[in-house]
């Protein structure tokens, strides 16, 4: 092929080839991002590099926080000291942005699968009634302190109670009519 040609100062031109299909979407994304195809080419080429580079397949892998140039992420079933390293020991705030991301999507995906998936053990419905007790607790405004409301939540709050109280006063008036036809 032949020496690349220089572009820009202190720069190497590269040829990219791409079929016909993967250079329309190719061109459809950068289009959409508002990206040339050059400095797109230059970001992947960049991100290829980094996790490539030389040393990178020489780390065992519990060598995690201990190279700086390191762009792995410990298991995520490991130790939860090993994350936390991971996480302080990290300073570029655009990989941290991408493990939030990639953590963000995989909390929604298993939070939908374990709401679709039915566990009928013991444990799993002790879990589920101290959750829903939780959640009731501090979002049901029954169970405020109704000197820290606010005007609207306390005016909610007497709604509230005083239909409580003539529910049960409804109740109260037919348990004592069932009791007076049953005597």
């Amino acid at each position: 092929m032949g020496r690349p040609r220089k572009y820009r100062e202190g720069k190497e031109q590269v040829a990219l080839y791409l079929e016909p299909n993967e250079l329309e979407i190719f061109d459809s994304i950068a289009w959409r991002e508002h990206k040339g195809r050059a400095e797109l080419a230059h970001v992947a080429i960049l991100e290829w590099i980094k996790a490539h580079k030389e040393g990178n397949t020489t780390y065992s892998l519990d060598d995690f926080g201990k190279h700086k140039d390191l762009i792995a992420i410990p298991a995520l079933m490991a130790n939860r000291e090993s994350l936390s390293k991971y996480v302080q020991e990290e300073y570029d705030y655009a990989e941290l942005q991408k493990v939030l991301e990639q953590t963000e999507f995989l909390t929604g995906i298993i939070r939908t699968k374990m709401l679709n998936t039915k566990d009928d053990s013991e444990e799993s419905k002790r879990i589920a009634a101290l959750r829903s007790d939780r959640f009731r607790k501090q979002n049901d405004i029954r169970y405020k302190d109704p000197k820290t409301m606010t005007f609207n939540q306390q005016i909610r709050y007497n709604q509230i109670m005083q239909a409580q109280k003539e529910a049960q006063e409804v109740k109260d008036k037919e348990k004592a009519k069932d009791d007076r036809e049953t005597s």
